[in-house]
């Protein structure tokens, strides 16, 4: 039996419809996009006008749409979250992401349903039970390794996408309380302040203070675009890049960039394929280094625990200069020459006390950068760029993504017949009536039907080949060709949009959950969710902090990163088990550590 070929998919985040489409011109196979409410990131809301337009543009391209609507859900708000995905899906989006069981009993449209990260997609049981209910997709943890993921897919139908590049939230998702714990914004409803960005003091039990003032819990972001083929082997179809309150410059740039890593890998396989169609003509040299980031890491991929953390700093640090090789006055010249800086970038460093300082250049002469003369610049200082201005500036021009297509023209005794025929071979024609004169000049009026045909201008096509079967060959005004050609292609255009057709979904079954009982960290926030759990025999002991507000003895953050780990004072090394706790505002929090999981918890004291 002939093996079936596999789709790969790029998943590009839109924070807004302009973004959306920039995303879909960079190569993007599928885009998702948050409606106004109920999404992860409620900054990053869209109005249904909005989305339709990008759900009708990336229709053309074979690209998918999928709204965010992943949060966990009050009592009140069931009905509008059941009417805004029939509304969804009237506009045409091709999946909701879901994070509230809830979902699972309403009235929905036959729309694919993904398990968001949102529902903690961590454990193998939990996986399954959602492949058993028969979501078409599940958004698995990040912090599982390649060798968990090819277990996962061992088991499981559905299929899996996996984030590969972005910020990392050092707790698993669906499993922080922190946010909602200090400022009352919850992370499981879009709002989440962000607290492992910021400062903390690390204390022993005795109170000592071990460390002042760092970003104890703040990750390096992610970047696993060595991994592509590996995760395609392990069973990944879709690969995210993480990002809906990001630019314009970093959506473009980390898109095309995992472009080309993707179809470099389908290339050279035969049993692959992208998800969609058309070719983005990119401008630009990607660049992973010259879009925000914290530094890189592999995360677990390889499930090793290398350093994640960015203790100094939660903001961009960018692309790695090099060191200062040399100081005159205020001037510095780096170790490697080839390195060019310019007017306008953006460069930063650490100073003697560890702190992230920057500047904008506005002076360089013969490869001495000018810097402010209060910066703490020595010899031998690290120096990042974290802003580009050139590079920005060309990541500003247009991308075109054109879909090739083939043209055929032929003729009967009455008409004259021009056929274009797409790359995923949608096609339609044009018929004119054969009244024309025949012409002698074949070859010269030949390359006449080539250019009229080429000059697609500003839309979406490109013409790949012309197939001429005219029994004779008429002269054909070039004005008459020119209206031929315009008439078509927006026909070829209406015709991509209208020709595609969404995935039917699987049929959705509950089915036996996999525990007796379940506590605040399943997050049921309403009784259409907690009734979903009683129909399965299972008992709600807890709802989600967001409804009790009861914090107590319980973990506000569970993560697979580990502090002790990230100082080199693993307690499966030492043997200690010394307290720790963090510091904030006064305010301190009780590190638990469960080495058996590897896992570290953190609880308010």
């Amino acid at each position: 039996m002939k093996n079936k070929i596999r789709e790969i998919e790029l998943l590009a985040p839109a924070k807004n419809l302009h973004l959306g489409m920039e995303a879909v011109n960079a190569g993007a196979d599928a885009v998702y996009i948050g409606p106004e409410k109920f999404g992860a990131r409620l900054a990053a809301g869209n109005a249904i006008t909005d989305i339709e337009k990008l759900v009708k543009y990336a229709h053309k391209f074979s690209v998918k749409v999928f709204a965010t609507v992943n949060t966990i859900l009050f009592d009140g708000e069931l009905n509008k979250a059941e009417n805004l995905i029939w509304d969804l899906y009237n506009c045409g989006v091709d999946a909701i992401i879901f994070q509230d069981l809830a979902l699972l009993a309403m009235h929905l449209p036959p729309i694919e349903l993904h398990a968001s990260t949102q529902t903690n997609n961590f454990e193998l049981e939990r996986i399954k039970f959602f492949d058993s209910l028969g979501i078409d997709r599940i958004i698995l943890a990040r912090e599982l390794s390649l060798t968990q993921i090819r277990d996962i897919k061992a088991q499981v139908s559905a299929e899996l996408e996996f984030f590969v590049h972005g910020a990392l939230c050092v707790s698993l998702s669906g499993q922080c309380y922190l946010s909602q714990a200090i400022t009352g914004r919850s992370a499981n409803r879009g709002e989440c302040s962000q607290p492992c960005r910021s400062k903390y003091n690390l204390l022993d039990e005795s109170g000592e203070l071990l460390i002042k003032n760092k970003h104890l819990l703040s990750l390096k972001d992610l970047n696993l675009s060595e991994y592509i083929s590996d995760l395609i082997d392990s069973g990944i179809n879709s690969f995210k890049i993480e990002g809906r309150l990001k630019n314009l410059e970093y959506v473009k740039n980390v898109t095309a960039f995992y472009r080309q890593k993707i179809d470099e890998v389908i290339l050279n396989r035969n049993d692959l394929k992208r998800a969609s169609i058309g070719e983005s003509d990119i401008n630009f040299t990607s660049d992973l280094g010259k879009s925000f980031s914290r530094g890189f890491t592999n995360y677990f991929i390889e499930n090793k625990r290398e350093k994640l953390s960015t203790f100094n700093t939660a903001k961009s640090i960018g692309e790695d200069l090099g060191e200062v090789k040399f100081i005159r006055k205020n001037y510095f010249r780096l170790q490697q020459s080839d390195i060019i800086v310019n007017n306008g970038d953006g460069l930063c460093f650490f100073n003697s006390n560890d702190e992230l300082e920057g500047f904008l250049v506005n002076d360089v002469k013969n490869g001495m950068i000018k810097f402010p003369k209060d910066c703490d610049i020595r010899k031998k200082t690290h120096i990042y760029r974290n802003y580009d201005k050139r590079f920005t500036d060309e990541l500003r021009n247009n991308i075109f993504r054109k879909i090739y297509f083939d043209l055929k023209i032929f003729q009967t005794e009455k008409y004259i017949c021009f056929e274009v025929i797409a790359e995923n071979n949608v096609k339609c024609d044009i018929k004119i009536l054969n009244e024309f004169d025949e012409t002698k000049e074949k070859s010269k009026y030949e390359s006449i039907l080539i250019k009229a045909f080429s000059k697609t201008g500003n839309t979406i096509f490109k013409l790949k080949n012309v197939k001429n079967e005219m029994n004779k060959l008429l002269f054909i005004p070039i004005s008459k060709l020119n209206l031929i050609r315009r008439e078509l292609l927006k026909k070829l255009e209406d015709e991509l949009g209208n020709s595609f057709v969404r995935k039917q979904p699987k049929e959705k079954l509950l089915r036996n959950y996999y525990t007796d009982t379940v506590d605040f960290s399943h997050n049921i926030s309403n009784k259409l969710a907690e009734k979903i759990m009683t129909d399965l025999a299972v008992k709600v002991t807890e709802y989600s902090p967001e409804i009790t507000k009861n914090y107590y003895n319980k973990p506000l953050m569970i993560c697979k990163y580990c502090v002790r780990k990230e100082m080199d004072i693993c307690s499966q090394k030492t043997k200690e088990n010394t307290k720790l706790y963090l510091e904030n505002n006064g305010i301190r929090y009780l590190l638990e550590f469960d080495c058996k999981k590897c896992q570290m918890k953190i609880f308010k004291v």
